[in-house]
């Protein structure tokens, strides 16, 4: 409960630094990670964190707890409420690494959470940047030097999502920005982009801008069905052991899939001889779509927001999705589609070599 008796304002006694046991399953949930967030932005009470999220604040009572019991956040003072209430104000809590005595496992706990929060901190300081504020952020990690102009040249999701999908939790990585373009210009443009571009065109054009209703699902898409779910269950797997580099390998294998079935079914081919057939697959295939996006949002929030909106979902932490092959099944339709412009745009030859020279020294 938010409110509790004056008796909890008393002085209190400095707990025991908290083992790094457990961190990874505090940060394995996306609405965690974004509470996160916003205390790294200013402290806030669970009723200010509730405003944030657009939820009601007894829905954040257990992550809250989740992330104080993990040692990421603490009581930062206690405000005063009427009738003689007050409510607590969280704040990232200063955290130390591991000792000498610590065991492999509190250790890997401790740098996969490293390259969990540099995403967080990555995501935090271009929301600052968006809103006229200014964070800075010095990281290093390799040959990598992460600065505040990094992130006005590029958008975090790019930042994020290279980090995430090359950086090991263990050690250093090689960056070049000719290899950050390369990487992030295939996965994010090609692969999710692509998809989404040449799908939503053709659901606009074929079926006046709606998921298609009509026609029952094959043998093609109820294996296609079983795939994704063992697909999005190693993710989940991923996710809670703080296998990022896995996790994002598994995002894009579920974003690849997604293109190869796309092809496969071709309804732009089938349109005119079999307009049922062509609806399962552009129907099936915009699930597709619509759980790539579920799936990447805690990697790259701002990219899967876009595509999540073009559906009219507008939920600011979008829920796991728990029967994804029940899902791509669904045979309703009629849901507008909103056409929407490219995700990525590729960096150009030239472009790489503006910011290999002004970078030169370390983005």
């Amino acid at each position: 409960m938010e409110g509790f008796s004056a008796e909890s304002s008393l002085p209190r006694t400095e707990a025991p630094r908290k083992p790094w046991h457990g961190l990874h399953k505090a940060l394995a949930d996306p609405l965690r990670i974004r509470l996160l967030e916003w205390l790294f932005e200013a402290p806030r009470s669970a009723r200010e964190l509730a405003d944030c999220a657009g939820l009601p604040a007894d829905r954040l009572y257990y992550h809250l707890g989740q992330l104080e019991r993990a040692g990421l956040i603490e009581v930062a003072e206690y405000r005063s409420l009427a009738r003689g209430k007050v409510e607590r104000v969280y704040a990232p809590a200063q955290t130390e690494p591991p000792g000498d005595d610590a065991d492999p496992e509190e250790t890997a706990a401790l740098l996969g959470s490293m390259l969990q929060a540099t995403a967080m901190d990555i995501t935090a300081a271009c929301r600052a940047r968006q809103a006229g504020g200014r964070r800075e952020i010095d990281l290093h990690l390799g040959t990598l030097r992460l600065t505040d102009e990094a992130l006005a040249e590029l958008p975090a999701d790019r930042w994020r999502w290279w980090l995430i999908a090359n950086a090991p939790e263990t050690a250093d990585v090689d960056f070049s920005v000719r290899r950050f373009a390369a990487d992030t210009d295939k996965d994010l443009a090609d692969v999710f982009g692509n998809l989404v571009i040449r799908l939503v065109r053709f659901a606009v054009q074929a079926f006046d801008g709606r998921v298609p209703a009509g026609g029952e699902p094959a043998e093609r898409e109820r294996r296609l069905a079983v795939e994704i779910g063992g697909s999005v269950e190693r993710l989940r797997t991923h996710h809670e052991a703080v296998e990022l580099r896995r996790a994002a390998a598994e995002t894009r294998a579920i974003w690849s899939r997604a293109n190869a079935y796309l092809q496969d079914a071709a309804p732009w081919a089938s349109i005119k001889s079999d307009r049922a057939q062509a609806a399962v697959a552009a129907r099936t295939a915009l699930a597709l779509v619509h759980l790539g996006a579920v799936v990447a949002w805690s990697i790259v929030p701002d990219l899967a927001g876009r595509v999540l909106r073009l559906f009219g979902d507008e939920t600011s932490v979008p829920r796991w999705p728990e029967r994804p092959a029940e899902q791509l099944l669904a045979t309703d339709g009629g849901r507008p589609i909103d056409p929407i412009a490219p995700l990525v745009t590729k960096l150009t030859d030239a472009e790489v070599d503006r910011l290999t020279v002004r970078f030169a020294g370390g983005v």
